[in-house]
């Protein structure tokens, strides 16, 4: 995708074991929005979403062993620095969207040029939020997660999850989840990308941190 701002986007799916209509709904969101320059990158222990990926003009299909998530969106995101891009969207499989939302995504980044990466308002099909906005776990907090019931540290759950929040309007905030991530390739260079010592999880709070 090239706009006549020079933003040159590119994007990229990390898959493993996805169903393949899954990965098809995913693709046809970034080809309603006018994104051409997708890499699918599989984790699966075969290649059978090899055929759903080259099915959508535009898209390469890269087959690698399964280092975790942030490992194989860095492949995917070398290449596309290499190539010249200025803008990479970083998705899970599992998001769609109506047509517009990456554009007005790249509005937000043009009216704040430090900004090094956003993400959209994020909800399940039935409409309720997904708190995908939050504040950076303590040691405490990620102990309280694991290990005790939810009802009983209602507070600072909901604290941590920045529940009092709209949603509704742009905010500045210390953890964006990895499922749906528009960054700056020139903040990318600048930060480093996912770290490759977390496989899944804790690597999306270091690179947005």
């Amino acid at each position: 995708m090239i706009d006549p701002s020079g933003v040159i986007l590119t994007a990229s799916v990390v898959v493993h074991r996805t169903p393949a209509w899954q990965l098809q709904a995913v693709l046809g969101s970034l080809r309603a929005d006018g994104v051409t320059s997708v890499s699918v990158v599989d984790n699966s222990p075969d290649d059978r979403l090899r055929d759903v990926a080259c099915g959508f003009e535009g898209v390469s299909y890269i087959r690698v062993p399964n280092r975790g998530y942030g490992a194989a969106h860095n492949v995917a995101i070398r290449r596309s620095m290499a190539s010249g891009a200025t803008h990479h969207l970083l998705l899970n499989p599992d998001v769609r969207w109506e047509p517009g939302v990456v554009e007005r995504l790249l509005d937000e980044m043009r009216r704040t040029p430090r900004c090094g990466m956003v993400a959209p308002r994020i909800v399940y099909p039935d409409g309720r939020l997904q708190y995908t906005c939050r504040m950076l776990p303590s040691p405490f907090d990620l102990i309280l997660r694991r290990f005790v019931p939810s009802f009983l540290w209602q507070g600072r759950r909901q604290r941590y999850l920045l529940a009092g929040w709209d949603h509704a309007t742009a905010l500045d905030v210390p953890y964006l989840q990895g499922s749906f991530m528009l960054a700056a390739c020139d903040a990318l260079r600048e930060a480093g990308l996912f770290d490759e010592r977390f496989f899944m999880y804790p690597e999306d709070i270091d690179l947005t941190r």
